[in-house]
């Protein structure tokens, strides 16, 4: 049975072929940001007459960020589905066969955020790269990763996936995301400050295979978009 984008949120939550690049950093004075989101595609289709572009719409977990909830109880917030107009450059022929392949399927894509509408697009959001959602992590992957504790305000674990992840920046760089706590069932930004905690879950998100997330609170963000810190991913134990 195909997977209903009621499950990325959800089962995305409880919860295709082509190997993607190590995410580049967002140096070109024209990119907002690059990074990786579960998705599932809704359509594409070929536009133009001169200039063949590829174009289309894709479905992705969201939330709203004026719900009331309460943040001590780990109930912010309510998943939803957004939806995401996007690109493809008709040059990456391989990659358009495997989107047009895989139309109404959950996979994983690599995408770019463009500060400036490029000529041979029709949408700031580039799709660089797909494959398929594995079931399980890569072998090489280890069983955990650990960076160091930010947050003044409280620690704590959660357990589920990561949803979205992505580098911004061009001086000061950030990795900011989305996660999904599986027990609650509900979705929250995040930030990650160690390098290589952002590396080691952008390989973890290869795989639809849960894992325990250490979460360190701030009380002040600074250059970071959310006051939450992934700071240890456990596939065997929450973190201490």
């Amino acid at each position: 049975m195909k997977p209903r984008i009621g499950h990325i949120c959800v089962a995305l939550a409880g919860l295709l072929l082509l190997p993607l690049l190590p995410l580049a950093r967002t140096d070109a004075a024209g990119t907002y940001a690059e990074g990786r989101v579960i998705v599932r595609l809704e359509k594409m289709e070929e536009r133009g007459i001169f200039l063949t572009s590829f174009e289309g719409e894709l479905v992705m977990a969201g939330y709203d960020p004026e719900e009331e909830c309460d943040p001590d109880e780990y109930q912010c917030f309510t998943p939803r589905e957004d939806h995401q107009d996007f690109s493809v450059r008709p040059e990456n022929k391989t990659l358009i066969t495997f989107l047009r392949n895989n139309l109404k399927r959950v996979m994983l894509i690599e995408y770019r955020i463009h500060r400036f509408k490029a000529m041979a697009l029709s949408s700031e959001f580039e799709i660089t790269g797909a494959q398929v959602w594995e079931e399980n992590p890569l072998s090489s992957l280890p069983a955990s990763v650990t960076g160091p504790k930010t947050g003044s305000e409280r620690n704590f674990p959660i357990y589920g996936r990561i949803l979205r992840l992505e580098y911004r920046g061009t001086m000061v760089g950030t990795w900011e995301g989305l996660y999904f706590d599986s027990q609650r069932r509900r979705v929250h930004p995040f930030s990650i400050t160690d390098e290589a905690v952002a590396e080691y879950a952008r390989k973890a998100m290869e795989a639809s295979a849960q894992f325990y997330m250490g979460i360190s609170e701030s009380y002040v963000t600074g250059m970071r978009d959310s006051s939450l810190d992934i700071y240890e991913i456990n596939y065997q134990r929450p973190p201490e």
